[in-house]
C-alpha cells in the first residue's frame, strides 16, 4: 500500500485535472486503488476536502463529488462594453 501522503497527493493531482462529477469508483480505477485500507484511506482524504470546502457531494447520491471552484468577481461597473 502507497504511504497516505503519497496517495493524498495523487488524489488531490487527479481532482485538479477532472471536469465535472467524479465518483469513487473512477478514482480507484484511474489511481488503480485497491482493497479495504486503501479505500478507507481514500474516503478519508476524500472527507477532508469536503469538510475544507474542496469539493461539493452530490445531494442524492453517496460517493459522488466535484471540484469547487470559486467564482471569479467582475467589477460590473468599471467593465466598458462596446458594440452592445
Amino acid at each position: 500500500m502507497r504511504p497516505s501522503s503519497e496517495l493524498h497527493n495523487q488524489i488531490k493531482n487527479w481532482i485538479s485535472h477532472s471536469n465535472g462529477w467524479f465518483s469513487y469508483w473512477k478514482i480507484d480505477t484511474a489511481l488503480s486503488i485497491e482493497g479495504s485500507t486503501a479505500k478507507t484511506l481514500r474516503r478519508v482524504i476524500i472527507k477532508r476536502m469536503v469538510d475544507r470546502g474542496e469539493l461539493l457531494k452530490a445531494p442524492d447520491v453517496d460517493g459522488v463529488y466535484k471540484r469547487f471552484t470559486p467564482a471569479r468577481r467582475i467589477d460590473w461597473q468599471q467593465k466598458r462594453y462596446k458594440g452592445l
